[in-house]
């Protein structure tokens, strides 16, 4: 008997594709889009289950005894690999950082209308990757606040170009403004509630 098609170990890690994707653009903004991490877990699950049938029916097609032959199915180690592999990657922040690299022309040009504006607001703003719900220029911090719409859980998270100081977390509370250094004037800003 020939080899069955469905039975292919290299299936799963097809369809794997779609969850890495996902997980990886999930992680590209500061905060993470929480929607878009769901939908990747969930797509996840999908691909996992899919994976353990197939490595079952894979194991039960082996000639007895199944011992030997076990060696058969190295191919099933590629999924949980690229899985440990885009966790790893999207925890690291490489796409983060990468997401900024490149919008960061963008977010500059973005800043500067911002701060050139009479009313010191933007809004709307599609780039290739992320969206900027609203670009404020805050007095307080001397900072132009970008905030990336649907990103964070329940915060406000983006991007805040600082070119004058650095700026100093402001909680009153238990609600205000944290900043982690990105790189040069640009820091990440999470507004907690």
């Amino acid at each position: 008997m020939g080899r069955v098609w469905w039975r292919s170990p290299w299936l799963p890690f097809g369809a794997a594709v779609v969850p890495v994707v996902l997980t990886l653009w999930a992680g590209s903004v500061p905060g993470g889009y929480w929607g878009m991490g769901l939908t990747a877990l969930a797509c996840w699950a999908v691909v996992g289950l899919a994976w353990l049938v197939l490595l079952v029916l894979a194991i039960r097609a082996l000639p007895v005894p199944r011992r030997p032959n076990l060696a058969r199915l190295w191919a099933f180690l590629a999924v949980p690999l690229l899985l440990i592999a885009t966790a790893l990657t999207a925890r690291s922040g490489v796409t983060e950082h990468a997401a900024f690299a490149l919008h960061r022309s963008s977010l500059e040009a973005l800043a500067t209308e911002t701060r050139a504006s009479v009313e010191g607001r933007a809004s709307d703003r599609a780039f290739l990757l992320l969206t900027v719900s609203h670009s404020v220029r805050d007095t307080g911090t001397g900072c132009v606040l970008m905030t990336v719409r649907d990103a964070g859980f329940l915060n406000s998270t983006g991007y805040a170009h600082c070119p004058d100081r650095a700026p100093a977390n402001v909680r009153a509370g238990g609600d205000g403004y944290t900043f982690e250094h990105l790189d040069g004037p640009w820091y990440v800003f999470v507004f907690q509630w």
